[in-house]
C-alpha cells in the first residue's frame, strides 16, 4: 500500500501551470511546467505516453485559460534529476540523446495540440520542421521511438494555433511547487570540489 501511496504521490507532482495561470492573472505568454523525474520509476523506465499526454493536456488546458494567448511556454524541469534517477551521467553523450529526444516529444506533442486548436479556431502560422530529427537510439527504451512518432505525427499538421508552444524557462513558482531539485535543463551544482574541500 505504501508503494502505490508513494507512485500516486509521485504522478501528482508531473506537472503545474505557472504562477499567473493559477491567480488567474492575464498573461501573454502562459506556462506550464512538467517534471521529468516524476515519469521515471524505480526500474530506470520513463512513461513515454504520459509525458506525451501530459504535453498535450497542458496545450490544450493553457489554450482555454489564456485563449488571447499566442505563445505559450509548456517546459520541462529537473532533467538534471531524470538523468540521475536513471543513472546517466549530465554530461554524457547518452544525456545528450535523451535530452534531444524527450525536446522532440516536448514539441512534437505540443505543435500537434495546437493543431488540434487551430481546427477549432484559427491557425495563426504553418506548422513549421525546422527542427533537427531526435536520435535513433537511447538508453532509456522506447524514448527514441516516442520522439520520432511525435516528430512523424507533427509533419502532418497543417497549421498551429500559436506562435510558440515550448520554452526553456528559469526556474519558478511552479518549479517549487513540484518540488524539482534543478530548474529546467540545467545540471545539479555542487558546492563541493571534486577533492571534496
Amino acid at each position: 500500500a505504501r508503494q502505490d501511496f508513494d507512485l500516486g504521490a509521485q504522478q501528482l507532482r508531473r506537472g503545474a501551470p505557472t504562477e499567473s495561470v493559477w491567480q488567474g492573472r492575464p498573461d501573454p505568454n502562459p506556462g506550464f511546467v512538467l517534471n521529468l523525474p516524476a515519469f521515471a520509476d524505480s526500474a530506470g523506465l520513463f512513461d513515454c505516453a504520459a509525458f506525451a499526454e501530459a504535453v498535450e493536456t497542458a496545450v490544450l488546458t493553457l489554450s482555454f485559460a489564456a485563449p488571447a494567448s499566442a505563445r505559450l511556454s509548456v517546459s520541462m524541469a529537473d532533467l538534471s534529476g531524470l538523468l540521475c534517477a536513471l543513472g546517466v551521467a549530465y554530461g554524457s553523450n547518452d544525456a545528450r540523446d535523451i535530452a534531444r529526444a524527450l525536446a522532440a516529444i516536448l514539441r512534437g506533442r505540443a505543435d500537434i495540440a495546437s493543431g488540434r486548436m487551430a481546427r477549432l479556431t484559427d491557425a495563426i502560422r504553418p506548422a513549421p520542421m525546422d527542427w533537427p530529427a531526435p536520435p535513433a537510439r537511447t538508453r532509456v527504451p522506447g524514448l527514441a521511438d516516442a520522439a520520432r512518432a511525435a516528430r512523424q505525427q507533427a509533419l502532418a499538421v497543417e497549421g498551429l494555433r500559436h506562435i510558440a508552444t515550448t520554452a526553456i524557462t528559469l526556474a519558478g513558482p511552479a518549479d517549487a511547487l513540484l518540488g524539482v531539485e534543478t530548474g529546467g535543463i540545467a545540471p545539479a551544482f555542487s558546492p563541493l570540489l571534486p577533492s571534496g574541500a
